[in-house]
């Protein structure tokens, strides 16, 4: 009797993974947390994103883990894409700079990048050091989203 309900329960336990778009991670997690805390406690099911170094797909996308019975799993991920569906896209743009100009780009102390951050409300993210094989040059790539 105790095997066939570990079985049961164990056919009712859902692990599910979703591609969730770099763009709506922050929206999910939510400040401290409190969105995919509250997420957790209200479908009963457990959220963790994969590391960045378990990523399968492409740099563009996250990989939400849900766990939980079955139904509310379900549940869950119902709720998970309607949420990203909800959320406005954004589009990403990936500039190569010289390595002679970041620093006009940067600015003292990153204000040039702050200012551009504050009145444009866009993430930037800079990659140093990218090295263009053909000419021996470096350049560093913006990514802008």
């Amino acid at each position: 009797f105790i095997d066939e309900q570990l079985r049961l329960n164990r056919s009712e336990y859902l692990v599910l993974e979703i591609q969730v778009p770099d763009y709506c991670v922050g929206s999910i997690i939510g400040k401290g947390g409190e969105v995919i805390k509250r997420f957790q406690q209200q479908y009963s099911v457990r959220c963790v994103f994969a590391k960045d170094d378990e990523k399968i797909l492409n740099e563009n996308y996250r990989i939400l883990i849900i766990r939980g019975q079955r139904y509310h799993v379900y549940e869950a991920e119902v709720e998970i894409r309607r949420l990203i569906a909800d959320l406005p896209q954004y589009q990403q743009i990936e500039i190569f700079i010289p390595d002679y100009a970041c620093g006009y780009i940067i600015g003292k102390n990153g204000s040039n990048i702050k200012d551009i951050r504050d009145s444009t409300k866009a993430r930037l993210n800079m990659d140093r050091k990218i090295i263009d094989n053909l000419e021996n040059k470096k350049f560093s790539r913006l990514i802008i989203s």
